[in-house]
């Protein structure tokens, strides 16, 4: 009897490859996404703490144009890191789109061979009772 073989095993293992590769891919566009959102929510905590410092107390001329500078450009960085947030946050989304794809096309293969395998194993048990069958007959026609 021959052995079970799923005629596509190569692509099964391909695709299985590829859904490994596109996990690693959407583990490491969070990664960057968290450490962007954490960079972003630093630079708002300053921005806060710098508007809060300059409402606070008396300030002269002087101390008043360096806040003011100091927050502008904290309020340009905070921008920045936001838009550059907002791209890694859709980055993860099509990581995530990706992924579901390639399980998807894993998973009908993975279903394929499951299917094959059980024909093979109907076939197999089949020939097996045949076999029997036969054995049973002549060793009923010897007795005869």
């Amino acid at each position: 009897m021959k052995k079970f073989r799923f005629s596509l095993e190569k692509v099964l293992r391909y695709k299985r490859l590829l859904k490994e590769q596109r996990e690693a891919a959407l583990a490491k566009a969070h990664k960057e996404y968290l450490a962007h959102k954490r960079e972003m929510d630093r630079l708002d905590g300053l921005l806060k703490e710098g508007k809060k410092k300059m409402l606070k107390g008396r300030l002269s001329p002087a101390m008043m144009v360096h806040r003011t500078a100091y927050i502008d450009s904290v309020a340009k960085g905070l921008s920045e890191q936001m838009r550059v947030t907002q791209a890694a946050r859709e980055k993860v989304a099509e990581c995530r789109k990706l992924l579901v794809q390639a399980e998807k096309e894993y998973r009908v293969l993975e279903k394929l061979k499951e299917h094959q395998y059980e024909d093979y194993r109907q076939y197999v048990e089949k020939e097996v009772q045949k076999e029997l069958d036969e054995v049973a007959a002549s060793a009923f026609a010897r007795r005869g």
